[in-house]
């Protein structure tokens, strides 16, 4: 059984809001929150004793609350032992949500080693945007449900994408002003949006055009929430380069949080060396090409093998002119993700 007490709220919620301890001996003068009246056996609640679990670094991490004495009062050595008990609950609990991180950061690394993986045969920057817009480990890694990689084009003042069909989508930054994406490109920081509609809405409608909410059906009213993030990619060669925009949609299970924004933030910078090595090798290649027709010679042509290793697993791979770019996605990779 699960049972929930608004902060502030009873017992439970007001020694959450102090962080002060109380021992109360007679429940029935005391204001109650509903699921505290009869507590978690049905019983009614006579006496309580409550306290804060607080963790090393002296953040709250829990409330732990023990009700109807059996004998009595709860004293001061009970006190005692709750204090004793809630210092060892937040240890577990603050040793458990630490061993959670660290699952959680091996398993965005493994995901991120895959979409590295597959990003190796790209030859162009479409090439990336495509594969990162399709690829199922990217929502995986950031906990959403859809990922878009927007190009940005100064000069045009565009963002370009691939639709969902494969097309290729324009639009202006006045076109997209109201998305988190428009407003990331204008901004060149993170653009965070979290809302919440009640009533019944329309499940098969999707995602709606410019950025609008996704809809979910209901047969009955229901908070449905929408929640979008936008994270600026950044070129490295030269500081304040604005490549594009990774747009995340709908996070599972609720709204994105520092995890994910850590997870968002890695992308974000290996998907920018990546574009970065991708532009440069477009321009040779359009460079070589010039010079060929010109001289009427044939266009070298480069290649290279690369031995990956991701989390401990290897891969060989077999491409012209990639070495540089794996060892740029690599070396980023390896240094946001350290812990």
């Amino acid at each position: 059984v699960t049972l929930r007490v608004k902060f502030g709220y009873g017992l439970a919620g007001r020694v959450a809001q102090t962080g002060a301890s109380l021992n109360t001996w007679d429940a029935g003068g005391e204001q109650l929150d509903e699921c505290e009246q009869f507590g978690v056996l049905g019983e009614a609640v006579q006496t309580a004793l409550t306290t804060c679990c607080y963790s090393a670094e002296g953040n709250m991490v829990a409330v732990v609350q023990a009700v109807n004495k059996r004998q009595g009062r709860f004293t001061s050595d009970d006190e005692d032992v709750m204090g004793a008990l809630a210092s060892q609950a937040a240890v577990m609990l603050s040793h458990g949500q630490y061993m959670a991180r660290l699952e959680k950061r091996s398993f965005s690394r493994s995901h991120l080693g895959e979409f590295l993986v597959k990003a190796l045969p790209c030859e162009t920057v479409l090439d990336l945007v495509r594969l990162l817009n399709s690829e199922p480990s990217v929502p995986i890694l950031l906990g959403a449900r859809h990922v878009t990689l927007f190009l940005f084009d100064e000069d045009a003042a565009t963002l370009r994408t691939f639709g969902k069909y494969g097309e290729l989508v324009t639009a202006t930054l006045n076109d997209m002003a109201t998305s988190v994406a428009g407003q990331a490109a204008v901004s060149g920081e993170v653009v965070e949006q979290a809302f919440s509609t009640e009533g019944e809405v329309d499940e098969a409608s999707g995602d709606g055009e410019g950025g609008q909410q996704q809809h979910v059906s209901r047969r009955d009213a229901k908070t449905v929430r929408s929640c979008r993030i936008g994270q600026p990619v950044m070129g490295r060669r030269k500081e304040g380069l604005l490549l594009g925009v990774i747009e995340c949609v709908n996070k599972k299970g609720g709204v994105f949080d520092d995890e994910d924004r850590e997870a968002l933030e890695l992308l974000s910078s290996v998907v920018g060396g990546l574009l970065e090595v991708l532009s440069s090798e477009e321009q040779l290649r359009a460079d070589l090409l010039g010079n060929s027709a010109a001289s009427g010679k044939k266009a070298p042509r480069r290649t290279s093998t690369v031995e990956a290793t991701v989390d401990g697993g290897e891969a060989a791979v077999a491409h012209s002119g990639h070495a540089r770019r794996k060892q740029s996605a690599l070396s980023s990779a390896e240094s946001h993700s350290s812990p």
